[in-house]
């Protein structure tokens, strides 16, 4: 496989991670925008562990040319963390929803998760094929 062709999978791979990270942030920001004043804020902690997981799948692989594993163990760390709040919430969510909004919620949550696995595979297998064609001296 070309370099150019590993990068034009990966980037494909990649796409429909970097779109549901970009709404998940534009979703956050929306409705912490629009929450009544009465109600509760998220801790800190809650907004940082979501940049920290929709940056690693929005910032340009360029970036990382010099050190590409660090992207692809950024997106691993970044899908582990998304998969492990996919998991917490369908527990939680178990016993307050219907079984068929359960249901919907969970599976959506894990096909999310899935695509962010999906991205930082390829990232991680591109990082694998280009490294191999690189010739260096």
């Amino acid at each position: 496989m070309a370099d150019s062709d590993a990068e034009a999978t990966t980037t494909i791979l990649r796409t429909p991670a970097a779109v549901i990270a970009a709404a998940y942030l534009l979703g956050l920001l929306v409705g912490e925008i629009s929450r009544p004043a009465s109600m509760f804020a998220s801790p800190p902690a809650v907004y940082l562990a979501t940049l920290f997981v929709c940056a690693a799948f929005l910032a340009p692989a360029r970036w990382f040319r010099a050190q590409p594993a660090l992207h692809w163990i950024w997106m691993f760390a970044a899908a582990g963390i998304a998969t492990a709040r996919a998991v917490a919430m369908a527990l939680w969510l178990y016993s307050q929803q219907p079984d068929a909004a359960w249901f919907i919620k969970a599976l959506g949550d894990l096909f999310v998760a899935g695509l962010l696995w999906m991205a930082a595979v390829a990232v991680w297998r591109s990082t694998r094929v280009t490294a191999g064609l690189r010739v260096r001296g």
